[in-house]
This record gives structure tokens, sequence and C-alpha cells, in this order.
């Protein structure tokens, strides 16, 4: 599988795990970019292939989420400890405890404390 097509998967992933019912168009696009790609072509690309899926709906300039509506089956996220000497994914910071957010698809992250808890209790449930 190439790495654009892993994008897209854990995308989609991301998007069924979050614990809302609506987004505005720049934080779904804001949690796309800050969690799978720093490039908004893929991200376009994950929100294209959500929409294909009956995951995301558009009305009225808002993101509607369904992951129910999908065919696609998703297990929950897990967070993982790691002592180790990163960088935070979301805001840059110098890190010797990362988090990582494990998806079926993949592993995301590193994440600082803050950063991890802002991803997970704001949006995934």
């Amino acid at each position: 599988m190439d790495n654009r097509t892993n994008n897209i998967d854990k995308g989609l992933e991301i998007i069924a795990a979050l614990d809302v019912n609506q987004l505005q168009p720049i934080e779904l696009r804001d949690i796309l970019y800050y969690t799978v790609a720093k490039n908004y072509e893929v991200v376009d690309e994950i929100l294209s292939s959500a929409i294909g899926e009956g995951i995301v709906e558009k009305r009225d300039d808002i993101y509607h989420l369904n992951p129910e509506a999908s065919s696609l089956e998703f297990e929950k996220p897990r967070i993982i400890k790691q002592d180790d000497k990163s960088r935070c994914k979301l805001c840059g910071k110098s890190l010797n405890t990362s988090y990582y957010i494990e998806f079926e698809s993949d592993t995301i992250g590193p994440y600082g404390s803050t950063c991890v808890r802002k991803i997970h209790l704001n949006y995934i449930d």
C-alpha cells in the first residue's frame, strides 16, 4: 500500500473516531492536517473519500459526521506512552516522554501530554 493510500485510510479512521456530530470545515481540515499529513491535497482527498463513503456529509458549510452510515468498520484508538526524545507533531516542543495515538491502520504522533489530551479529549472518543 502506498503512502497516499495509507494516509487516506488513516484519515478515514480518524474521522470515524471523532466523537462529534459536526465540525466547521477549518476544524476538520486542521485535525487531519495535524494528525495525518501536512499537505492539504491529501486532506482534500481524505475528505472526498469520507464523503464518498458516507462518513461525512457537507450541509450549510458544516461537515456533519456519521460514521455509522458507512460499511467501513474501525476500532477505537488507544494512547501509547513512550519515553523517547522527540518533538511534538502539533506544537513542536521538545519531548522526553511522547504520546502516540494508535489506530488499526497506523500510529500517529509523537505528541506531548497537553497536545495528545487536546486531540483525544476534544475530538476522539
